[in-house]
């Protein structure tokens, strides 16, 4: 594998270039989606809201595409010194880092009482 080109430092921009020290280096589960709203929910002739979602850790594959979710995070934004010169004036994109990921059909399971489950496998029969 091709070790990755550091061109700037994520914390100030200061240019590179700079090394991977793969020693020091610590590991962890990352995956990015993209929360949509739901299409029934969005008005006649609107395209849906999306924001793209960090998970990390045991957040990562809570949920496969299509899931209606619920995610708790931190709303951030990050200054593009790219896009910015591109552009003109500054430009900042926007990203969600979720604390918590929850799949809307397990909040359904627990809201039922043991008595509405058992009264709905009698019904399934």
């Amino acid at each position: 594998a091709q070790e990755p080109k550091i061109k700037q430092c994520p914390s100030c921009q200061r240019p590179g270039p700079f090394r991977l020290n793969s020693s020091q280096t610590q590991y962890r589960n990352y995956q990015t989606a993209v929360l949509q709203e739901t299409p029934g929910t969005v008005p006649p002739g609107r395209l849906p809201r999306w924001i793209e979602v960090v998970l990390v850790d045991d957040l990562v594959d809570i949920a496969r595409p299509g899931d209606e979710i619920q995610v708790t995070g931190i709303f951030r934004n990050h200054f593009d010194p790219l896009l910015n010169h591109k552009q003109g004036f500054p430009v900042f994109t926007t990203i969600l880092e979720a604390n918590s990921v929850r799949r809307r059909v397990d909040d359904l399971q627990e809201s039922m009482t043991n008595e509405e489950k058992e009264e709905l496998k009698l019904l399934s029969h």
